[in-house]
């Protein structure tokens, strides 16, 4: 059999297996699939290195322009926002700048109105007038003060021969106290002297706690 080539070693090899009980199929399967597994995977060439850091770098670069881009914008608005909060307030000082010119005004044309009333009556009745005025505030502390400012504004703005017949009608004894209090407050700077001290005293307020 063997000099008739019909018993070779490949078959006398599958013999040999089957009489020690060897799977050759399985064994070839597991030596073919323990080879694959074993072949490590291909390193990355130097050029898709190259190109891999070049799109991470162009990235990059887009996200970094894109946040300049914003940061510019921001800053426009922010100058856009100052520029008409600054306006604002310039209309705004200088409407309460108008606002207070025509206050000053319209007091000055209503004291010169009373002045010309007061003048056209009676001393007595002028006296009278002035009484009910500083009246209106014995129930309001600031409503007073108020009030007694208002008539020193019209007693001191009469001419002097008026001022002064209106002056002599004030006799009885609460009329004196009165025009006592009249003289102090006119002594003390009245409405205006009383806001300087609030200012100076909150100024020595706060050096002081300084």
């Amino acid at each position: 059999m063997w000099s008739s080539d019909q018993l070779n070693d490949e078959k006398m090899f599958k013999i040999v297996a089957l009489v020690h009980d060897i799977d050759l199929n399985q064994s070839f399967t597991s030596d073919s699939e323990s080879s694959a597994s074993e072949i490590p995977s291909e390193e990355p060439s130097l050029e898709e290195v190259e190109k891999q850091h070049e799109i991470a770098l162009r990235n990059f670069e887009a996200k970094q322009s894109s946040l300049d881009s914003g940061k510019n914008e921001f800053n426009h608005l922010l100058r856009q926002l100052n520029s008409a909060s600054s306006r604002f307030d310039r209309l705004a000082t200088e409407l309460q700048e108008r606002i207070k010119q025509e206050s000053e005004q319209l007091a000055e044309s209503n004291i010169s109105n009373v002045v010309r009333d007061l003048q056209m009556i009676k001393a007595d009745k002028a006296k009278e007038l002035l009484l009910l005025m500083l009246k209106e505030g014995d129930t309001n502390p600031k409503l007073k003060e108020e009030s007694m400012d208002e008539v020193i504004r019209l007693i001191v703005a009469l001419p002097n021969d008026a001022r002064q017949g209106i002056l002599k009608k004030f006799t009885a004894p609460n009329e004196m106290q009165k025009l006592h209090e009249i003289h102090q407050r006119m002594l003390s700077g009245g409405t205006k002297q009383q806001a300087l001290d609030d200012v100076k005293r909150q100024i020595q307020d706060r050096d002081f706690t300084l």
